[in-house]
């Protein structure tokens, strides 16, 4: 059962809020209501990373969370292919940590033009920092060979 935008953000901060709620005051009541909570998401078909304040520490994260993490994304590979060739050769080289200039001399472009292309791969892919880059192969398990030219 899928519902609205609304709902499902208003839910989204709630699970938020317990996160800050542990976090101020770490208690076993809290903890199981964001279990009930995440688990509510997940069964109205929510399948969203979380931002790091909604997240409690890993080993308290409620089962559906690992089970999330662990299943490949069905679009994953096809999230990657509205990507050009070049924005390809630039997000490998962002999952080895190499900076702008870094990836502007292996490539053998301009350090603006490394720039533009990020940027185009954070729109396309919705990811709003490079950091995200590495959270999102992780998180929707891209197979990081068949990234390989």
């Amino acid at each position: 059962m899928l519902i609205d935008a609304k709902t499902m953000d208003r839910l989204e901060d709630e699970l938020g809020d317990l996160a800050v709620q542990w976090r101020r005051k770490p208690d076993h009541a809290t903890v199981k209501k964001y279990h009930r909570l995440y688990k509510q998401l997940v069964e109205l078909g929510w399948d969203q990373s979380l931002d790091v304040e909604s997240h409690l520490p890993n080993e308290l994260m409620p089962q559906e969370y690992h089970d999330l993490r662990a299943r490949p994304r069905e679009n994953a590979g096809a999230d990657l292919q509205v990507l050009t060739e070049r924005e390809l050769d630039v997000f490998r080289k962002l999952l080895t940590g190499a900076s702008n200039r870094e990836i502007a001399a292996l490539l053998i472009i301009s350090e603006s033009t490394v720039k533009n292309h990020v940027s185009s791969i954070l729109t396309k892919l919705q990811l709003t920092d490079r950091r995200e880059v590495v959270r999102y192969v992780r998180i929707h398990n891209v197979d990081i060979d068949s990234l390989q030219p």
